[in-house]
């Protein structure tokens, strides 16, 4: 259990500091627009850089600062619907890291200048973020430290970023709380998860808005232990299924649960994947409607990718999990999207017998079968921290940390991820 936690730990501190002076990105994309953001020095300090693309890929924007300069912006995520879009961070005073938001009305080309959203004197961190497809409605979750105690607290706005509420407070509590993320469906109905502190174990908390995200009421606790990275969709006939990583003390694997909205007295726990060694960061998508698919990795030494695939959210039937890389050993931090025509595609870093690379696989059969990998990434050159997005039909875009050489670097799909282009650096 202690080697588990430690490592992690060695994850959790990767995926949020980034390496050197340079973060992993986030990119999100609409139609034939696509927008990626990361963090980086610029002699002075660390600020949020962002390029964006109008023609999916192929020609991309010189990097602009969208954060304050003199202060440390970090760790940015990003989202868009049509020409809208919001990119929001953790900005450091040197004592408290305030959460940030900026937005842009024309497909990333512009920004607002930047405003806090978090309360005054509270220190904000994994930030998760959800722009609602079928209103203007924007909510904003973080963890946070406030007045000596730890909290889970959000905001919402109303016209895609522009302006937002005042804080709300979901939870307060004397221990930690970490990694709050969120799901909505068409029907302005939305679920937060996220892992609590009990001094043994995490524990599962959720939280349920019947409209959108302005009000939220939080569960009582089924005393669900052993949770760690939590991830929840709903679909559009408010079937709620939530997976995460186990760290109890018996088997070691994935486990999901499954209820109806608004009916959490129902759920029902299953663990899909026992394994020697744990496993980490899943990655859950809804995709046909009712389906939903995850990938994760295992522990060293093994490091492999593994995905599932369910046919019906409210009956979650899990078959066998699939190993993607073949038994190719040392593989991180895959993401999973879905296009718009049903294909499933899976980024991750992979490493070659002398570097890692960005690798790639796809299933075309709702997860049955998954193609070969290939590599994305250029040859010798260190790739690390994929990110993956999706929009209209077959397209895909995704963009990595390329160590090598401190960048960033972007490539695009037209064909469901059979085929990248050559990479793209983006950084200054």
């Amino acid at each position: 259990m202690y080697v588990v936690v430690l490592f992690l730990a060695l994850i959790f501190k990767i995926l949020t500091s980034g390496f050197a002076d340079i973060s992993q990105p986030k990119v999100t994309s609409d139609v034939n627009n696509a927008i990626v953001v990361w963090h980086q020095d610029d002699g002075t300090n660390l600020r949020i850089n962002v390029a964006y693309t109008n023609d999916f890929g192929q020609t991309w924007s010189e990097p602009s600062r969208i954060s304050n300069a003199g202060f440390d912006a970090t760790t940015p995520i990003v989202q868009m619907k049509g020409s809208n879009a919001v990119a929001i961070w953790q900005n450091s005073d040197g004592t408290n890291d305030a959460i940030q938001v900026s937005n842009s009305t024309d497909y990333g080309v512009t920004w607002s200048a930047p405003q806090t959203i978090s309360l005054d004197g509270s220190s904000g961190a994994n930030v998760c973020m959800i722009l609602q497809t079928n209103n203007n409605k924007v909510i904003a979750m973080w963890e946070c430290t406030y007045n000596g105690q730890y909290q889970i607290d959000t905001a919402y706005s109303l016209d895609f970023g522009a302006t937002w509420s005042t804080v709300n407070m979901l939870m307060v509590n004397a221990k930690e709380m970490h990694f709050p993320r969120m799901g909505v469906n068409d029907n302005g109905n939305a679920v937060a998860v996220w892992m609590r502190d009990t001094s043994t174990q995490y524990e599962l908390i959720v939280a349920e808005s019947s409209d959108g995200g302005v009000n939220w009421t939080v569960m009582p606790s089924k005393n669900i232990e052993g949770v760690y990275s939590p991830e929840v969709v709903i679909d559009n006939t408010d079937n709620v299924l939530i997976s995460w990583s186990t760290l109890n003390n018996g088997p070691l694997g994935i486990v999901t649960c499954y209820f109806p909205f608004a009916d959490y007295n129902s759920l029902v726990v299953n663990q899909i994947d026992t394994n020697p060694n744990a496993c980490f960061s899943p990655k859950l998508v809804l995709f046909d409607s009712i389906k939903a698919a995850m990938v994760y990795f295992s522990q060293p030494p093994a490091c492999q990718i593994v995905a599932e695939a369910c046919a019906n959210i409210a009956a979650p039937i899990w078959p066998l999990p699939i190993n993607i890389t073949n038994n190719v050993l040392n593989n991180l931090y895959p993401k999973l999207k879905n296009t718009s025509t049903g294909q499933l595609i899976s980024v991750w870093q992979g490493f070659d017998g002398s570097d890692f690379r960005i690798k790639s696989s796809y299933s075309f059969d709702g997860g049955t079968s998954w193609s070969e990998p290939v590599d994305i990434s250029e040859l010798g050159k260190e790739g690390y921290s994929p990110d993956i997005s999706t929009t209209q039909d077959r397209y895909a875009i995704t963009a990595w940390q390329n160590y090598s050489n401190n960048s960033i670097q972007v490539a695009s799909s037209s064909d469901s991820g059979v085929t990248w282009s050559a990479p793209i650096t983006l950084s200054r």
